[in-house]
C-alpha cells in the first residue's frame, strides 16, 4: 500500500535526508525497553538501511563497521535470509549474505530483507569486484587493487541475443541509485576535493576496535598488485593446475605504472557491468568494458533492481578481471568498499571540545559517560582540557594528551624575567642580593602552573608592592598570600576593593558585559554619574586636551575600581581578560 498520508513533496523531502539522520516518519513508535536489562528493543521498523553482501569476507568487514550491534529478531516466515543488526552513527542497519554466486540469488534475498525490515529506505550492495585497468576503463581511469568503484549505474552485461552477422544485442537491465542517495553521493564526492580520503583512517580505527581483524583485513603489499597485458594468459602449474601467485608469470609481460603519492585507495565513480558469470579472461574484460564504459564487473548488482531494491553499489577492486585473478586482496577491497559505506553514513565529523571539566558543578560520573558515549561515535572527535585532577586523569590519562603547563614553561618564564627586569626597583635588588631575587621569581614560575592570566594579575600585585617601597621579603610574603587557584585569586583581588568603590566596580563590570568592544571614550561617558551635559542632544565636539583627559580618567578609575581584572588595551578598546 502506497503511503497516502505523505505527499509527494513531503516524501521527496524525507529521502534528500535519509543520510542526515532517520526522519522521524521512519523511526518505530514500538519500540519497547527490557525493564529487566535496561537496554532498547528494536522492532523490525527501526531499520532504515539494509546492506547486502555477497560473501562471508564482505559481510566480515561491513560487521567492522557497526558502532554497536543489536540482538537478533525472530525470522519472518518465508525469510531465509540471517540478519545482523547494528547501527552506524544515526542510522540502524541490517545486514545480510547471500547464500550463493548470481542475479538470482541476490534478488531473492533482497525481496526477503524488503519484506521482513518494510522500512527501508537506503539500499547498499557492498563487496569485491573485478576491476578495468587503464585505458579501457571509462575516462581512462587507473584503477588498482584496492580502489573503490561506486555505482553511478549498473548494467547486466551478459543478457541479450545474438542476432545477424553475430551482433550481440544487450537486453539486460540498467539501473542507478534513487535521488536520495546520488545527492548524498555527491556531497561526499564534493568533498573529495577538498580533503583526503577518511578511509585509512577509518580502516584504523577498526583495527583499534577489532584488533584481530588486521591479520585479516589490513593492505597487501603495493608490489602484489600486478598487471599483465590482456592477452597474456596466467601461468599453469605442470599438474594442468592454476598456479597461485604470478611469481612464474613471465615478468615483460606486466604492465608499468606510474607509482602513486600514497597508497591510499582512490575512489573511482562510474558504470558497473553485472552479470551471472564470472570473467577472468583480460580481452573478454576489455572488450566489455569498452563497450559499455564500465570501471568493474561483478556478479549480483544487476538482480536487485527487478527485485524492487535500488540501492547504491560500492565495489572494492580485488582482481583484474583476468586469468591472474587470486584472492589475496580480498579482504582488504572488501574493507575499503565499506568504509565508504561508512564516511558516507556518517556524513562529516563532529568535533566536540570540552573546557574546564573540574569547573562543572554535578556528577562527574555522569559527565564522564557523557563523553565517553561521544567518543564512541566514530564520526564524533572530542577534546575535553581540565586541571589535573584525579577523577578525570583516572579516565582519559591513558588517552593521547598534553599537559599545557610544560608547553608554557619558556613562555611563562619569559613573561616573568622581562616584566621584573624592566623595573628599575627590582633591578636594584636583584643586583643586591641576587639569589633572593632568583629563588623569588622562579617561585612566581612554578606556582602559575602554566597559566598566564595568573602570571599577569600577580606581577600586578607584586609591582604595586614595588612600587610602595616593599622588599624582597615583603614581596614574598605577598605572594605567599596569593592563591595558587583561579577561582580563589579572583575572590581576593575583589575583596581588596575599597567598600566605597564597590558599586562603581559593579556598574563598570556590567556596562562591559553589555558592551564588551566599548572604546574608552564611550566608557568615559557611560560611567559618568550624571547625563545632564549631553542628554539634551549631542555633545559638543571634545579637545584633543579633553579626549586625552577623559580616556586618562577613565583608565585610572578601571585599574583603581577593578583591580586589573578589567583594563584598557593598547588601542584605547576597553577589553575583558579572558579567564582560563
Amino acid at each position: 500500500m502506497s503511503n497516502s498520508g505523505c505527499s509527494g513533496q513531503k516524501r521527496h523531502q524525507q529521502l534528500e535526508n535519509a543520510f542526515k539522520g532517520p526522519p522521524e516518519a521512519f523511526r518505530s513508535k514500538r519500540r519497547r525497553t527490557d525493564n529487566n536489562m535496561g537496554r532498547d528493543l528494536h522492532v523490525p521498523d527501526d531499520y532504515t538501511v539494509g546492506w547486502l553482501c555477497a560473501l562471508p569476507l564482505e559481510l566480515g568487514a561491513a560487521k567492522g563497521m557497526l558502532d554497536e550491534e543489536h540482538e537478533a529478531l525472530p525470522p519472518r516466515l518465508g525469510d531465509s535470509n540471517n540478519y545482523t543488526l547494528g547501527r552506524i552513527g544515526q542510522h540502524n542497519v541490517v545486514l545480510a549474505c547471500l547464500p550463493g554466486y548470481g542475479i538470482a540469488m541476490a534478488a531473492s534475498s533482497a525481496r526477503n530483507m524488503l519484506h521482513s525490515f518494510p522500512k527501508i529506505q537506503i539500499g547498499l550492495m557492498v563487496g569485491i569486484g573485478g576491476g578495468v585497468p587503464g585505458s579501457q576503463s571509462h575516462d581512462g581511469a587507473d584503477v588498482r587493487l584496492g580502489d573503490v568503484v561506486v555505482g553511478e549505474r549498473v548494467i547486466q552485461h551478459d543478457m541479450g541475443k545474438t542476432e545477424r552477422n553475430g551482433y550481440f544485442k544487450r537486453t539486460g537491465v540498467d539501473s542507478q541509485p534513487p535521488n536520495h542517495i546520488v545527492t548524498a553521493v555527491n556531497r561526499l564526492r564534493g568533498d573529495h576535493k577538498l580533503m583526503p580520503s577518511k578511509i585509512p583512517s577509518i580502516l584504523a580505527e577498526m583495527f583499534q576496535r577489532h584488533p584481530f581483524m588486521k591479520e585479516h583485513y589490513a593492505r597487501p603489499t603495493t608490489a602484489s598488485d600486478q598487471l599483465f597485458d590482456a592477452d597474456y594468459e596466467h601461468f599453469e602449474a605442470c599438474d594442468g593446475g592454476k598456479a597461485a601467485t604470478c611469481d612464474n608469470c613471465n615478468s615483460s609481460r606486466r604492465l608499468a605504472r606510474p607509482t602513486r603519492r600514497n597508497e591510499h585507495p582512490v575512489i573511482h565513480y562510474g558504470k558497473i557491468a553485472s552479470g551471472n558469470q564470472v570473467i577472468k579472461h583480460g580481452v573478454t574484460r576489455d572488450r566489455v568494458a569498452g563497450d559499455l564504459g564500465a570501471l568493474c564487473f561483478d556478479m549480483e548488482a544487476a538482480g536487485l533492481a527487478d527485485a524492487g531494491f535500488r540501492c547504491l553499489v560500492v565495489r572494492g577492486i580485488s582482481d583484474y578481471a583476468d586469468s591472474h585473478k587470486n584472492s589475496r586482496w580480498q579482504e582488504y577491497a572488501a574493507a575499503a568498499a565499506a568504509a565508504f559505506v561508512d564516511w558516507l553514513e556518517n556524513g562529516e565529523e563532529t568535533y566536540w571540545i570540552t573546557d574546564g571539566l573540574d569547573e562543572f558543578i554535578g556528577d562527574h560520573d555522569e559527565l564522564i559517560q557523557l563523553t565517553r558515549d561521544l567518543v564512541a561515535c566514530k564520526h564524533i572527535k572530542a577534546c575535553v582540557a581540565s586541571r589535573p585532577w584525579t577523577v578525570f586523569q583516572q579516565v582519559f590519562g591513558k588517552r593521547s594528551n598534553l599537559m599545557l603547563q610544560h608547553l608554557t614553561v619558556k613562555d611563562i618564564e619569559i613573561v616573568v624575567r622581562t616584566t621584573f627586569n624592566n623595573n628599575d626597583d627590582f633591578r636594584r635588588m636583584h643586583s643586591r642580593n641576587q639569589q633572593q631575587a632568583e629563588s623569588f621569581l622562579t617561585q612566581i614560575m612554578n606556582r602559575s602552573s602554566g597559566v598566564f592570566l595568573w602570571v599577569r594579575l600577580v606581577t600586578q600585585s607584586l609591582l604595586r608592592g614595588i612600587s610602595n617601597g616593599d622588599k624582597i621579603s615583603d614581596l614574598q610574603k605577598r605572594l605567599d598570600e596569593i592563591p595558587e587557584n583561579l577561582e580563589d585569586l579572583f575572590q581576593k583581588i575583589l575583596d581588596t576593593i575599597e567598600p566605597r568603590y564597590r558599586q562603581q566596580t559593579a556598574e563598570l563590570f556590567q556596562i562591559h558585559r553589555a558592551h564588551p568592544s566599548i572604546s574608552a571614550l564611550r566608557m568615559s561617558f557611560a560611567d559618568e554619574e550624571s547625563h545632564e551635559t549631553w542628554s539634551d542632544g549631542a555633545p559638543e565636539p571634545l579637545t584633543m586636551d579633553e579626549f586625552v583627559d577623559r580616556c586618562d580618567q577613565i583608565r585610572r578609575r578601571i585599574d583603581s575600581r577593578t583591580m586589573g581584572l578589567l583594563e584598557l588595551d593598547k588601542h584605547d578598546k576597553y577589553t575583558n581578560q579572558e579567564y582560563g
